[in-house]
């Protein structure tokens, strides 16, 4: 990796991936920037677990989001859990920009928030299609927050289960193609195949 990089690991076994934005300063160890869970913002060491992606831009727009991803970890660390996505999310000094009560990213939203910040969208938005399988995942999610955060805040964010789920490898997909923004048609078949080759590369099976 140059220089800014697309992290991706399987988690609970095979069922889902998470993605995190892999960054390097110079002189210092990569980082591993992700949006865990609710409030739950890391910036750390990744561990052997993570696979990555070489992102595709110029040495100027890596260089860029590089600095913004270090100012992201330095400010802000409490950024909610949620299931919309509806523009921008930081300020070019890593400020987050306040949502109201509700709202919120996912680890796959967090990594479009920081590209979208200087204007790089990854994936045509509009088009996304609602899955089954993406109701049954944010609802689960709900109840997450609802034993770790009690009802009031799962409430607010289970009021908009239903919202286009942007896959963590869908999201890879757009983050390292030249042809970004990937519209659903073209993201969702070059996720697939993220996701096996991750999986593959644990000598795991392609659920």
């Amino acid at each position: 990796m140059r220089d800014l990089g697309i992290a991706l690991r399987t988690i609970q076994g095979e069922r889902q991936i998470h993605i995190g934005l892999l960054y390097k300063l110079e002189a210092k160890d990569t980082q591993l920037l992700n949006l865990r869970h609710h409030l739950d913002l890391k910036n750390e060491l990744p561990s052997d677990q993570y696979r990555w992606l070489q992102v595709n831009l110029d040495e100027i727009n890596r260089r860029t989001l590089v600095a913004l991803c270090r100012l992201i970890a330095n400010k802000s660390k409490n950024i909610p859990f949620g299931f919309t996505y509806t523009g921008v999310y930081f300020t070019h000094s890593g400020d987050y920009i306040s949502q109201d009560f509700g709202h919120g990213l996912t680890c796959a939203t967090f990594v479009m928030a920081v590209f979208a910040t200087y204007s790089i969208p990854i994936l045509r938005i509009e088009e996304w299609q609602r899955r089954p399988n993406d109701l049954i995942w944010q609802t689960g999610q709900v109840n997450i927050i609802e034993a770790r955060y009690g009802s009031f805040v799962a409430a607010a964010i289970a009021d908009h289960i239903g919202n286009p789920r942007f896959l963590p490898e869908e999201v890879a997909a757009g983050s390292v193609s030249a042809n970004r923004p990937l519209g659903f048609n073209e993201a969702e078949p070059l996720g697939r195949r993220i996701r096996r080759d991750l999986i593959r590369s644990y000598g795991g099976k392609i659920p």
